[in-house]
C-alpha cells in the first residue's frame, strides 16, 4: 500500500475538506493509485458539501462527463455555480458554457457572456476567448470587434491556439484592428506551431467545422503570403 496515500485517506476520513478534495484528484487521475472516478465522486461530494471550491467545480466536470456518476448536466450547473460564486474562474467559464448551450440551465447568451467576463477578467484563457467570440458575433453582447481583439489578444498570449488563429484572421483583414499584415502573419505562425492545436488540428477538423474554417483560412494566408515555411 502507498503510505502517503494512506495518511491522505486517513485526514479524508477525518472530515478534512483539502484532503478530501485531493484524495478525490489522486483518485480522479490515477496518481500513484488506479483510477477511481466513483470513488472520486465520493471523495469530491464530500468536500464539496463542505464548501471546497476545487472540489465542487470537479464534482461538477464529473457530473457533465457522466464519470463516477450518473450524467445530469442540471447538478453540473448547479456545483458549478457554487464554485463560481465562490470566485473560481473555471466554474465560472464552465457555467457560461451551459447557459450558452442551453445544458442544465435555461439558454441565456447574456448571462453566458456575463460569465466570460468575470472568469475573463481572472484569466481564464479559455473564457477570455469565448468572450471574443461572443463579442465578433453579437452573441449575448452587442458586437464590438475591438472588445473581440481586446479579449483575444488576452487569450492568445496564454497560449489559446483558437484565439491565435482568429486574431491571425482579424489582423489580415483589418477588421476591429488596424490592418496589420506582419501581426497577422506573426499569429498565423503561432498558431500553426502551437503544440495542442498540432495535436487537435485533425480532430477539429472532422468535428466543427468552424474550427476546420478557421485552419484553412489561416494555411491559406501563411501559403499566399509566401512565408510558410519553417525557420
Amino acid at each position: 500500500m502507498n503510505p502517503e496515500l494512506n495518511r491522505l485517506r486517513t485526514a479524508a476520513q477525518s472530515g478534512d475538506p483539502v484532503a478530501q478534495f485531493n484524495l478525490g484528484l489522486v483518485l480522479d487521475r490515477g496518481v500513484g493509485t488506479t483510477a477511481d472516478p466513483v470513488e472520486a465522486a465520493e471523495w469530491y461530494g464530500r468536500a464539496a458539501e463542505q464548501g471546497q471550491a476545487n472540489a465542487q467545480l470537479n464534482l461538477g466536470v464529473l457530473y457533465y462527463e457522466g464519470r463516477g456518476v450518473t450524467r445530469d448536466t442540471t447538478l453540473a450547473a448547479e456545483w458549478y455555480r457554487r464554485a463560481a460564486v465562490q470566485g473560481l474562474a473555471d466554474a465560472q467559464s464552465n457555467l457560461g458554457i451551459l447557459y450558452s448551450k442551453g445544458e442544465g440551465v435555461r439558454r441565456d447568451p447574456v448571462e453566458a457572456a456575463r460569465l466570460y467576463r468575470t472568469a475573463a477578467e481572472r484569466g481564464n484563457d479559455t473564457a477570455q476567448y469565448l468572450l471574443a467570440v461572443a463579442f465578433e458575433d453579437g452573441v449575448g453582447v452587442s458586437t464590438d470587434l475591438s472588445e473581440a481583439v481586446r479579449y483575444y489578444t488576452m487569450a492568445a498570449e496564454r497560449g489559446h491556439g483558437g484565439a491565435q488563429h482568429r486574431l491571425a484572421l482579424l489582423y489580415w483583414r483589418g477588421r476591429g484592428v488596424q490592418r496589420d499584415r506582419r501581426a497577422a502573419i506573426g499569429w498565423a505562425r503561432t498558431a500553426v506551431r502551437n503544440p495542442v492545436v498540432a495535436r487537435y488540428t485533425t480532430r477539429w477538423m472532422v468535428r466543427d467545422a468552424a474550427w476546420a474554417s478557421a485552419i484553412l483560412a489561416v494555411l491559406w494566408l501563411l501559403f499566399r503570403s509566401g512565408l510558410f515555411r519553417s525557420r
